[in-house]
Protein backbone atom coordinates (compact mmCIF):
# COMPACT_ATOMS: atom_id res chain seq x y z
CA UNK A 1 0.00 0.00 0.00
CA UNK A 2 1.51 3.16 -0.86
CA UNK A 3 0.13 5.09 2.16
CA UNK A 4 2.16 2.51 4.43
CA UNK A 5 5.38 0.88 4.76
CA UNK A 6 5.05 -1.50 7.08
CA UNK A 7 7.88 -0.20 8.97
CA UNK A 8 7.60 2.86 11.44
CA UNK A 9 10.26 5.09 10.30
CA UNK A 10 10.07 4.59 7.05
CA UNK A 11 8.61 7.10 4.68
CA UNK A 12 5.15 6.00 2.48
CA UNK A 13 5.83 5.49 -1.41
CA UNK A 14 3.59 8.31 -1.86
CA UNK A 15 5.38 11.00 0.03
CA UNK A 16 8.85 9.77 -1.45
CA UNK A 17 7.30 10.49 -4.46
CA UNK A 18 6.40 13.65 -3.38
CA UNK A 19 9.58 14.84 -1.48
CA UNK A 20 11.63 13.25 -4.91
CA UNK A 21 9.74 15.46 -7.56
CA UNK A 22 11.46 19.15 -7.57
CA UNK A 23 7.69 20.47 -9.06
CA UNK A 24 5.41 18.63 -6.76
CA UNK A 25 3.03 21.30 -4.61
CA UNK A 26 3.22 18.89 -1.94
CA UNK A 27 6.40 19.54 -0.43
CA UNK A 28 7.02 21.71 2.03
CA UNK A 29 10.43 23.53 2.82
CA UNK A 30 11.07 23.79 6.70
CA UNK A 31 13.36 26.12 8.38
CA UNK A 32 16.23 23.80 8.25
CA UNK A 33 15.75 23.52 4.61
CA UNK A 34 14.28 19.84 4.80
CA UNK A 35 11.55 18.77 2.10
CA UNK A 36 8.46 17.63 3.79
CA UNK A 37 5.41 16.32 2.86
CA UNK A 38 2.62 15.66 4.73
CA UNK A 39 0.55 12.50 4.96
CA UNK A 40 -2.60 14.77 4.67
CA UNK A 41 -1.71 16.61 1.85
CA UNK A 42 -0.68 12.82 -0.11
CA UNK A 43 -4.40 11.85 1.33
CA UNK A 44 -6.04 15.08 -0.12
CA UNK A 45 -4.39 14.69 -3.35
CA UNK A 46 -4.54 10.64 -4.14
CA UNK A 47 -7.69 9.81 -1.93
CA UNK A 48 -7.64 7.48 1.02
CA UNK A 49 -10.48 5.31 0.30
CA UNK A 50 -10.21 1.80 -0.79
CA UNK A 51 -10.69 1.97 -4.61
CA UNK A 52 -8.00 5.09 -4.19
CA UNK A 53 -5.48 2.71 -2.71
CA UNK A 54 -6.09 -0.25 -5.01
CA UNK A 55 -5.90 2.38 -7.81
CA UNK A 56 -2.36 3.23 -6.69
CA UNK A 57 -1.05 0.01 -5.48
CA UNK A 58 -1.78 -1.38 -8.61
CA UNK A 59 0.91 1.52 -10.23
CA UNK A 60 3.24 0.84 -7.92
CA UNK A 61 3.81 -2.51 -7.33
CA UNK A 62 7.29 -2.21 -5.88
CA UNK A 63 4.97 -1.13 -2.79
CA UNK A 64 2.73 -3.61 -2.44
CA UNK A 65 5.66 -5.95 -2.45
CA UNK A 66 7.58 -4.19 -0.07
CA UNK A 67 4.38 -4.00 2.35
CA UNK A 68 3.81 -7.50 2.02
CA UNK A 69 7.29 -8.61 2.68
CA UNK A 70 7.52 -6.29 5.35
CA UNK A 71 4.07 -7.58 7.38
CA UNK A 72 3.74 -11.66 6.29
CA UNK A 73 6.96 -11.98 8.44
CA UNK A 74 5.36 -12.86 12.03
CA UNK A 75 7.97 -12.21 15.21
CA UNK A 76 8.84 -15.82 16.38
CA UNK A 77 6.58 -17.36 18.64
CA UNK A 78 8.41 -17.34 22.58
CA UNK A 79 8.94 -21.16 23.66
CA UNK A 80 7.64 -22.50 26.83
CA UNK A 81 11.14 -22.71 27.96
CA UNK A 82 11.61 -19.15 27.25
CA UNK A 83 8.11 -18.36 28.88
CA UNK A 84 9.30 -20.10 31.78
CA UNK A 85 12.44 -18.39 32.22
CA UNK A 86 10.88 -14.81 32.22
CA UNK A 87 8.34 -15.67 34.38
CA UNK A 88 10.49 -17.71 36.78
CA UNK A 89 8.29 -20.97 36.14
CA UNK A 90 8.99 -24.33 34.73
CA UNK A 91 7.99 -25.97 31.47
CA UNK A 92 4.83 -27.52 31.31
CA UNK A 93 3.84 -31.05 33.01
CA UNK A 94 2.02 -32.43 30.38
CA UNK A 95 1.44 -35.83 32.36
CA UNK A 96 0.73 -33.46 35.30
CA UNK A 97 -1.52 -31.83 34.04
CA UNK A 98 -3.15 -34.90 32.37
CA UNK A 99 -3.07 -36.70 35.73
CA UNK A 100 -5.35 -33.84 37.09
CA UNK A 101 -7.81 -34.11 34.17
CA UNK A 102 -8.49 -37.86 34.79
CA UNK A 103 -8.64 -38.13 38.21
CA UNK A 104 -10.91 -35.16 38.57
CA UNK A 105 -14.06 -36.81 40.62
CA UNK A 106 -17.56 -37.32 38.09
CA UNK A 107 -20.33 -34.67 39.10
CA UNK A 108 -21.85 -31.39 38.86
CA UNK A 109 -19.69 -31.04 42.31
CA UNK A 110 -16.14 -30.92 40.51
CA UNK A 111 -17.40 -29.71 36.59
CA UNK A 112 -15.66 -26.46 37.35
CA UNK A 113 -12.39 -28.09 38.96
CA UNK A 114 -12.72 -30.50 35.66
CA UNK A 115 -12.90 -27.21 33.09
CA UNK A 116 -10.19 -25.50 34.86
CA UNK A 117 -7.91 -28.38 34.48
CA UNK A 118 -8.59 -29.45 30.85
CA UNK A 119 -8.29 -26.06 30.15
CA UNK A 120 -4.83 -25.91 31.50
CA UNK A 121 -3.74 -29.05 29.60
CA UNK A 122 -5.17 -28.05 25.94
CA UNK A 123 -3.40 -24.37 26.69
CA UNK A 124 -0.28 -26.20 27.53
CA UNK A 125 -0.44 -28.89 24.44
CA UNK A 126 -1.39 -26.27 21.82
CA UNK A 127 0.44 -23.52 22.81
CA UNK A 128 1.58 -20.88 20.64
CA UNK A 129 -1.43 -22.18 18.11
CA UNK A 130 -4.00 -21.68 20.29
CA UNK A 131 -4.07 -18.64 22.90
CA UNK A 132 -6.27 -16.30 24.83
CA UNK A 133 -8.67 -19.05 26.71
CA UNK A 134 -11.68 -17.34 27.71
CA UNK A 135 -13.57 -19.63 29.98
CA UNK A 136 -17.47 -19.58 29.96
CA UNK A 137 -18.22 -17.79 26.50
CA UNK A 138 -21.41 -16.47 26.79
CA UNK A 139 -23.83 -17.30 23.67
CA UNK A 140 -27.47 -16.56 22.35
CA UNK A 141 -27.96 -13.44 24.61
CA UNK A 142 -26.20 -15.18 27.68
CA UNK A 143 -28.68 -18.01 27.61
CA UNK A 144 -26.34 -20.27 26.69
CA UNK A 145 -22.41 -20.91 26.78
CA UNK A 146 -19.27 -22.84 25.40
CA UNK A 147 -16.85 -23.81 27.90
CA UNK A 148 -13.94 -22.53 26.79
CA UNK A 149 -12.87 -20.12 23.54
CA UNK A 150 -9.29 -19.91 22.05
CA UNK A 151 -8.27 -17.47 19.44
CA UNK A 152 -6.80 -19.10 16.81
CA UNK A 153 -2.88 -18.01 16.20
CA UNK A 154 -1.58 -21.11 14.44
CA UNK A 155 1.27 -20.29 11.97
CA UNK A 156 1.68 -23.79 10.79
CA UNK A 157 -0.35 -27.01 11.49
CA UNK A 158 -3.78 -28.40 11.91
CA UNK A 159 -4.98 -24.58 12.88
CA UNK A 160 -3.58 -22.52 9.93
CA UNK A 161 -4.08 -25.78 7.82
CA UNK A 162 -8.27 -24.42 8.21
CA UNK A 163 -7.54 -20.52 7.33
CA UNK A 164 -5.45 -21.92 3.97
CA UNK A 165 -8.54 -24.20 3.18
CA UNK A 166 -10.98 -21.40 3.67
CA UNK A 167 -12.40 -22.97 7.31
CA UNK A 168 -12.72 -20.06 9.43
CA UNK A 169 -11.24 -21.34 12.43
CA UNK A 170 -10.67 -17.61 13.98
CA UNK A 171 -11.66 -19.00 17.48
CA UNK A 172 -11.60 -22.92 18.73
CA UNK A 173 -14.46 -23.32 20.63
CA UNK A 174 -14.16 -26.12 23.29
CA UNK A 175 -17.23 -28.09 25.20
CA UNK A 176 -16.09 -30.71 27.80
CA UNK A 177 -18.20 -32.58 30.45
CA UNK A 178 -17.55 -34.23 33.66
CA UNK A 179 -19.50 -37.20 33.24
CA UNK A 180 -19.18 -40.74 34.68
Amino acid sequence: MPWASGEPNETPALQSEEEADPRSALVRVLKSGKRKVYRKDVEAKYGSTKPDVRRETLERPSAYHHYKEVNTHAPDVISHAELGEVNGTSAPDYRKLLRAVVNTPVGNAEANNYHARVEALLTALFYPSLIMPEMEHEIHEGRKGIDFTYTNNAKDWFFAFLARHKISAQYVFVECKNYG
